[in-house]
């Protein structure tokens, strides 16, 4: 599952200025709003761990998606014995912004092992 967060104008037209693409008045009305806008126009987006990271990227002026894990991002079939049937897949709500031409970002923490060098310091 990813988040969308609401989108104010002010920041649509932070993220339209630092990407360089024009919001027109009937992206304003359109109900989908902000990402609809960010479909449409194959505006760069960057998906992120937790709605905080990407929350924070929206006010910095990026399109920020949410998902709640790394490994949220894609499902792979199995069977009922859980074998692998068949190739991982983008879950349908990112799949819509895999594009042609669309930068997509991905913002993931950095997981260290908790297990230091064994040589002593």
């Amino acid at each position: 599952m990813s988040s969308f967060l609401l989108v104010s104008n002010r920041i649509w037209v932070k993220v339209s200025l630092r990407c360089g693409i024009p919001i027109t008045e009937e992206d304003l009305q359109h109900p989908g709003g902000f990402w609809h806008w960010v479909l449409q126009h194959n505006v760069p987006v960057t998906i992120v761990e937790g709605v905080k990271k990407a929350g924070a990227l929206l006010t910095a002026g990026y399109a920020a998606i949410a998902i709640p894990c790394v490994n949220a991002g894609y499902r792979t079939p199995h069977d009922e014995y859980g074998t692998t049937i068949g190739k991982p897949s983008l879950i349908p709500d990112l799949k819509h912004f895999a594009t042609q031409g669309r930068q997509v970002n991905i913002g993931f923490r950095l997981y260290r092992s908790l297990e230091r060098n064994s040589h002593p310091v």
